[in-house]
């Protein structure tokens, strides 16, 4: 993704020169890490940084709608970062997936400020909705499934209602909000003469190319409630605190079965590919977190204070922090430490450095080296090389 993004900076137009299935804005802000620093993940790792602080915001405004009584809002909201970083679907860090969190936790926000009901929703922020509808669009469109089903829940509650005038306006503030995104990205491909080349490689061969089979309908129900079940599997202590906070939602009288139906929309479409890698799972973190932050508000924590100070508390939040992405990271022993030789595992990857020491030995002065990967993911030969992408 860092070599779509170095090749977009330099003029390359993705689906049209270089080739890659994922979507345009995810390029987009490897091209943005690009133009900070192009020869390693600084860039990219600011951004994250970036998102990360993004997600915190959020996360601090949903803590303030749920009005904590033990710790302040601001240390609650630490638990919406630790769950985007905390579990093992986060190993493969920079994946779509982790841009399209904050839209997710979003989305959660807006629900949970109009306490559910979507017809309070004021338009404005209908057009946010939309807006970040478009970023997961065109990062992995694989990965809407918690907006699709809002907004089917959404005019199924605008038409029960006959609130017929109130849902056209709903329909065009969203639009509008997705179009704001949409069209910067349709008029770059199209004055590029690659607006074909996107249709075809990001919606049409990536329609077709995943998950095709000819079995029944019956079968292929099966199969995704195998890997939903799989899902659950893999994270099973995060289902049982997110069933957890839906008791408590419940307890409280809280109507949350848009929430329980967006939270299958997202499942749904995560296992509509007809397989599932761990980071893929990543998409419905931002339940964890919702759930981590309504259990951490809840009023029995005023019962336990006298056995666990505030102070307690913070430092608990703040290791978790630092700790459990290690703990759960299940590649850290293959990743070479800067300065090092070899990781953890013994690995040593010399192939592209080797590789870039010979390029950079024989090639002329000035010239900028050039290489071709066919039919494989750049595995770090162009980052070595500082090379032309093709």
């Amino acid at each position: 993704m860092l070599t779509m993004g170095r090749s977009l900076l330099h003029g390359l137009i993705p689906f049209k020169d270089i080739i890659e299935q994922r979507g345009p804005f995810l390029y987009a802000i490897y091209a943005g890490a690009a133009a900070i620093k192009e020869t390693s993940f600084l860039g990219l790792f600011i951004l994250q940084v970036f998102n990360l602080f993004i997600i915190y915001w959020i996360s601090y405004k949903i803590a303030k709608d749920l009005k904590p009584v033990f710790l302040s809002p601001e240390w609650i909201a630490l638990l919406g970062p630790l769950a985007l970083i905390s579990t093992s679907s986060f190993s493969f860090s920079g994946a779509p997936e982790e841009f399209a969190f904050g839209s997710i936790l979003y989305l959660l926000y807006i629900l949970n400020h109009w306490h559910y009901n979507v017809l309070e929703i004021p338009l404005s922020s209908f057009f946010l909705l939309g807006l970040n509808l478009s970023l997961i669009f065109w990062n992995k469109y694989s990965l809407i499934g918690t907006f699709v089903f809002f907004f089917i829940w959404v005019a199924g509650a605008f038409l029960y209602n006959r609130q017929f005038l109130k849902l056209c306006q709903v329909i065009c503030f969203s639009v509008l909000g997705f179009l704001s995104i949409s069209s910067i990205i349709i008029l770059f491909f199209t004055v590029n003469g690659a607006f074909l080349d996107l249709i075809h490689i990001y919606f049409v061969q990536n329609m077709t190319a995943y998950g095709q089979t000819d079995t029944s309908i019956l079968a292929r129900l099966w199969q995704l409630l195998y890997l939903i079940s799989k899902a659950f599997r893999t994270h099973y202590i995060i289902i049982i605190i997110i069933t957890l906070s839906w008791v408590k939602a419940l307890y409280q009288k809280i109507d949350i079965k848009i929430e329980l139906i967006i939270f299958l929309g997202s499942l749904i479409f995560l296992a509509m590919p007809h397989w599932i890698i761990n980071y893929y799972n990543l998409i419905w973190m931002p339940f964890f977190a919702l759930a981590l932050m309504r259990l951490a508000s809840s009023d029995c924590s005023v019962q336990v204070e006298n056995h666990i100070s505030k102070f307690s508390a913070k430092f608990l939040i703040v290791s978790a922090l630092i700790f459990l992405p290690f703990i759960n990271n299940q590649d850290l022993n293959r990743l070479v430490i800067r300065g090092e030789t070899q990781a953890i595992n013994g690995n040593k990857y010399r192939a592209q450095l080797t590789l870039a020491k010979q390029i950079r030995t024989n090639l002329h002065k000035g010239h900028q080296p050039s290489l071709i990967v066919i039919n494989n993911i750049d595995p770090g030969l162009f980052l070595f090389n500082n090379s032309n992408n093709t």
